[in-house]
């Protein structure tokens, strides 16, 4: 009877200790595990973070170019009220008329502004809205860039039925999408330029097609959608 107790112990405190090795292996996992999700969340921000810098650039680029010109307005209308007031050749109903356009160029500039804020503004509820609407002020944004390189946007509206969605995330689909083309177009220096931009209905669907003539998306970058 003793020896079989004897077993018996040594059974016992076997399997505690086998127990213990599995839960301190199990703890140490659960630390790997945390360390490796903890690396990857650091690594998507920063990646995130990068996107976002990148996508700020492009937005920083796209205003520029709208501002370009109505900056050099305001600066030659300055220039021209300057000189008429050194030359003492001063007409008080042009120099009312140039105080105007600067006026009107400098809201220009703050409704340029106002255009960009509200584009990311992150919309709660849905709208109602029209894919031509949504190009319309895609267009206002990015249309002097294409404009500067020369790229000829073509729209073909077919059908254009109001929607209830979420207009400010599609229009930065949108966005994104004449800007990569844009991109491939000036990369691949394609002559002619254009993207063409059809809305169409096909079924019960209201679709808006876009495509560029920049050779198209290569096969290997196709196959990680």
């Amino acid at each position: 009877m003793p020896v079989k107790l004897c077993g018996a112990v040594l059974d016992i405190s076997e399997k505690q200790f086998l127990l213990n090795e599995l839960k301190n292996l199990t703890k140490n996992l659960q630390k790997k595990v945390d360390k490796e999700v903890k690396k990857n969340q650091e690594q998507t921000m920063h990646i995130f973070q990068q996107s976002r810098l990148a996508q700020m650039g492009e937005m920083i680029s796209m205003i520029a170019h709208q501002w370009r010109q109505p900056l050099s307005s305001i600066s030659a209308i300055s220039s021209t009220l300057t000189l008429d007031l050194m030359t003492k050749n001063y007409n008080e109903e042009f120099f009312a008329s140039r105080i105007a356009d600067i006026n009107e160029l400098s809201q220009h500039l703050s409704e340029t502004i106002n255009d960009f804020r509200n584009f990311f503004k992150q919309e709660q509820e849905k709208v109602k809205t029209t894919f031509s609407t949504v190009l319309s002020e895609c267009l206002t944004i990015i249309g002097p860039t294409l404009k500067s390189n020369n790229i000829n946007l073509i729209k073909n509206i077919n059908k254009d039925p109001i929607l209830n969605t979420y207009h400010n995330e599609i229009k930065q689909v949108v966005l994104n999408i004449i800007k990569n083309s844009e991109d491939a177009i000036k990369e691949n220096k394609i002559e002619n330029p254009q993207i063409s931009v059809n809305i169409f209905q096909k079924n019960d669907f209201i679709i808006m097609q876009i495509e560029d003539n920049a050779g198209g998306i290569p096969e290997q970058v196709i196959s990680n959608k």
